[in-house]
C-alpha cells in the first residue's frame, strides 16, 4: 500500500515498511532497499541492485514480494519518457504501458483538461 506517512501505515495495519534510496556514480545507478518489521521495529533484510533502472526495480519488487508482477512495460525508453512526464512519447513507444496511460489521464484530470 502507498501511504503519506508512517502513522498512516500503522493505521492501515502495515506489517512491513520498505526503505530505499539510490545513488549515482557516473552512468551507474545503485538502488538500496531495506525491509523493516513494523511490529518489532527491526530491519529484517536489505539488498542492493545495480543496472538499468527497470531491471533493478523489477528485481527489488520481487525481493519485497516474490509474487509481484513485472512493471507494465519492459522498454527502458518508455520508462524514461514516463519519468520525464512525457506521457505521449511513453505510450507511443509502448501502447500497452498502463502506468503511463494512467499517469497521463490523472495529469489531464488535475489540469481539468477533458
Amino acid at each position: 500500500m502507498r501511504v503519506a506517512s508512517t502513522s498512516d501505515a500503522y493505521l492501515d495495519h502495515a506489517t512491513r515498511f520498505v526503505h530505499g534510496y539510490y545513488t549515482r556514480r557516473g552512468s551507474e545507478l545503485r538502488f538500496e532497499i531495506s525491509l523493516e518489521n513494523a511490529a518489532r521495529h527491526t530491519m529484517v533484510g536489505s539488498r542492493a541492485f545495480t543496472g538499468a533502472p527497470l531491471a533493478a526495480m523489477t528485481a527489488a519488487a520481487h525481493t519485497i514480494d516474490a509474487s509481484a508482477r513485472d512493471f507494465s512495460t519492459g522498454r527502458e525508453d518508455a520508462v524514461d519518457a514516463w519519468g520525464h512526464r512525457d506521457f505521449e512519447t511513453a505510450v507511443a513507444r509502448d501502447p500497452n504501458f498502463g502506468a503511463a496511460w494512467l499517469a497521463w489521464v490523472e495529469t489531464l484530470l488535475q489540469q481539468r483538461d477533458t
